[in-house]
């Protein structure tokens, strides 16, 4: 098969292991656009990659990439104009003029916490228009406010570019998720637009803007939102941004620790003022804001990656409390959704849980199921549906082998194959799909087999549990795929567990009342 044929049945690029070719069709046109994207630093200036004619009408190009990378790209001619690549569909905007191309490699696991999940319950997001005054650029103001699914005071986190981390990261689904599975404390969030073009200015050590921020933003958020008083709890707000935000961040949490001792800075630009040292850097030297607690992430195809390592260092040696991460991809919201959730988790989880608790609530949410089934009739449990064609069986059975998966995860067995579902399905992260094909397989299983099924599952995931020491329980996911091979999301096995039980039931109890009796 040729590369041509390839591209037309694969989609581009073709990808061998860590080996990745672009393939362009020119059909006839002369010359072959140059290729551009988060594997050359969106070089413009250098005018890209130039590919290489292998075949009549088809040019090509190959380079080697982190198995684990997300990538984003696109086709460049002279003139800066940009070429869609036919074989791909699949692309996303770039936040200022155009969309780029996407792709992932083979052990890319990305978070299903950015999709918005039923059963979770939703916070309040509205929408406010701030008057700043002489404090900032382009008044009046976007800000955006959430509230959490709770009735009591919770923290505020301020974000920077906020409305780019609700639209383009997903923010309030991965909180409402975070919240719902019990990995953060409930965080209300005041998502600030930025100004426009005084953006750089803005985030640059700007003592106005953190002015504006603490004398106007602040109460106006203690005026809509349910907070803990930051007076009562030093240090209990927390402060995000990425990029120019990400200085801003970690600067707004230096100069004011008393209110945000809580940092989340991704892709910060420590790094642009180059040959100078920095304001912030200066106050880390002496030792201002210690009290905080810092998360830093940046990618590996980014600019800012050498910045970041130094911030890194430089936070470490002068005793700054600091978790650091590198993720396999360049500069984009794309990323920073899929990695802001450590940093929530980091700086803002729940009392930490240990074996005893954990066995604790998954027994309470078995005995709701529990419950729950012998409430109704056999009847009521196999034939009314909702308007996909599931009844209570279905749901019970969906339990059954989600849970059953994990229990294969820990045995360090195939858990797709386990679960009946083939590999290049499972890669596609098409939950829906998923479920569809688990429904359709076992909906003949009798309502009896269904229960005895579930209930042996579930003895035995909770006879691993006692088995697997609490450090085991902290261990990676990808500790426990077959043959070590590594899952680099980093996200704990415990969460894994947690998912497919204590905030796996009740969700479906509750979609299984609505078939039972809908309202």
């Amino acid at each position: 098969m040729t590369l041509l044929e390839r591209a037309r049945a694969e989609g581009t690029p073709l990808i061998d292991g860590d080996q990745v070719t672009f393939v362009w069709y020119g059909n006839g046109a002369e010359p072959a656009p140059a290729l551009i994207g988060d594997f050359n630093d969106w070089d413009f200036e250098g005018r890209g990659i130039q590919l290489e004619q292998v075949e009549p009408d088809v040019w090509a190009h190959t380079m080697t990439l982190p198995l684990d990378a997300y990538i984003e790209y696109c086709y460049m001619l002279a003139g800066d104009e940009r070429l869609s690549d036919p074989f791909n569909p699949h692309m996303v905007w770039n936040g200022m003029d155009a969309v780029n191309h996407v792709f992932i490699m083979p052990d890319c696991e990305m978070t299903d916490l950015v999709a918005r999940q039923k059963g979770v319950k939703r916070g309040k997001i509205t929408k406010h228009s701030l008057e700043l005054g002489y404090m900032g650029a382009w008044s009046p103001r976007d800000l955006y406010l959430y509230q959490p699914p709770v009735d009591h005071p919770v923290p505020l986190v301020v974000v920077w570019d906020g409305p780019d981390y609700l639209r383009r990261a997903y923010l309030a689904n991965i909180v409402d998720n975070l919240i719902a599975q019990e990995r953060i404390e409930p965080v209300a969030l005041a998502l600030l637009a930025n100004g426009r073009e005084a953006r750089m200015s803005e985030y640059f050590h700007n003592e106005l803007t953190i002015s504006s921020l603490v004398r106007i933003v602040i109460p106006f958020a203690q005026k809509h939102l349910n907070l803990i008083d930051y007076k009562d709890q030093p240090g209990s707000y927390g402060v995000l941004g990425a990029s120019m935000g990400g200085l801003m961040a970690l600067y707004t949490g230096i100069r004011f620790p008393f209110i945000f001792g809580k940092v989340i800075s991704q892709s910060g630009a420590f790094d642009i003022q180059e040959g100078y040292e920095m304001v912030i850097d200066k106050l880390i030297k002496q030792g201002e804001g210690k009290s905080i607690k810092i998360w830093q992430d940046v990618g590996t195809l980014e600019w800012l990656l050498e910045g970041n390592r130094k911030m890194n260092r430089l936070l470490r040696d002068n005793g700054y409390d600091v978790t650091y991460r590198e993720f396999q991809g360049g500069h984009n919201y794309t990323m920073w959704s899929d990695n802001v959730w450590r940093g929530l988790e980091l700086v803002f989880g729940s009392k930490p849980m240990d074996k005893t608790e954990l066995l604790t609530k998954i027994g309470q949410v078995w005995d709701q199921l529990q419950r729950f089934v012998t409430a109704h009739t056999p009847a009521e449990l196999t034939e009314p549906t909702d308007a996909a064609g599931w009844t209570a069986k279905d749901h019970l059975m969906h339990l059954a082998v989600w849970e059953g998966g994990v229990v294969a995860l820990l045995n360090k067995e195939d858990r797709p194959a386990y679960m009946g579902i083939d590999q290049a399905m499972w890669l596609r992260h098409d939950w829906d799909e998923v479920n569809a094909v688990i429904q359709a397989r076992y909906r003949d299983v009798p309502l009896e087999e269904v229960l005895r099924r579930h209930a042996d599952t579930h003895r035995r995931l909770l006879a691993q549990i006692e088995a697997l020491s609490w450090d085991d329980l902290q261990k990676p996911y990808g500790n426990y795929f077959p043959a070590g091979k590594e899952d680099d999301s980093g996200d704990a096995v415990i969460n894994r567990i947690i998912g497919n039980t204590i905030a796996h039931y009740p969700e479906h109890i509750e979609w299984m009342e609505a078939i039972i009796q809908p309202k």
